[in-house]
């Protein structure tokens, strides 16, 4: 019986290691909590304590006390569920990449007139003919020729600014 016991001990055993990796780890994960904005913050499944210190290092300006308090964070966050905050940020980022990705046909049309010009101007004018084919070709050479990004990225906007007048 004796064996069963210590077996169970030495199962149950983390080394000093284990814990400062353990507590790096949390102050590495507090460290990317406290880069979120305030109202993210709140609408993450933690208590009151930890929102409290995660809130209070973004007022701190000293190096050394942001050390302290990130530790303290640390400290705090073992008593969280690491995993459902992880989770609720997950899921956050993919609605918000969802949204990112969603492009409006006017970007697809506009990127496609870039791309192979003289078919995909017969294209438009043959659904829209009111569309000016020289403005069209105009527009397209000027994004593709534009000598750096700024004005390629002008006349891009330009171009989907001509087709939303009449898409």
């Amino acid at each position: 019986m004796n064996q069963f016991i210590d077996n169970q001990e030495e199962d149950d055993f983390v080394s000093k290691t284990q814990l400062k990796n353990q507590s790096k780890e949390l102050k590495k994960f507090g460290l990317k909590l406290t880069e979120l904005s305030d109202e993210k913050l709140k609408s993450l499944p933690i208590d009151d304590v930890t929102l409290k210190s995660l809130l209070d290092y973004k007022i701190i300006t000293s190096n050394l006390a942001r050390k302290r308090h990130l530790m303290y964070i640390g400290k705090c966050l073992r008593n969280e569920d690491q995993q459902a905050i992880e989770s609720v940020l997950s899921n956050e980022l993919n609605s918000n990449l969802k949204q990112k990705i969603q492009v409006s046909p006017i970007d697809n049309l506009a990127d496609s007139l870039i791309e192979n010009t003289e078919e995909t101007i017969n294209e438009i004018l043959f659904d829209k003919p009111q569309l000016g084919r020289q403005k069209l070709r105009q527009l397209s050479r000027n994004t593709i020729n534009a000598k750096n990004e700024q004005k390629k990225l002008q006349s891009f906007k330009k171009l989907k600014a001509y087709l939303k007048e009449f898409y």
